[in-house]
């Protein structure tokens, strides 16, 4: 499980990168910000992360058994 939080106020693109991780490149994604209280907003792709202005984003990864 990684949290990433934007406390800035502009949106935000970041690469991830975990050294050692051979899991997926996706993960289901969960946000609070103005928008979303705490949603499930599905699996997303995690190459690049986009991170809205304002933001608490949670990433639920999988390892590459499951």
């Amino acid at each position: 499980t990684l949290i990433v939080v934007n406390r800035g106020d502009v949106d935000v693109k970041a690469p991830l990168k975990i050294a050692n991780y051979d899991g997926r490149e996706t993960a289901v994604l969960h946000r609070f910000d103005k928008e979303h209280n705490a949603e499930n907003l599905g699996e997303v792709i995690t190459s690049e992360l986009d991170l809205p202005g304002q933001s608490i984003s949670l990433y639920v990864l999988s390892d590459s058994m499951e």
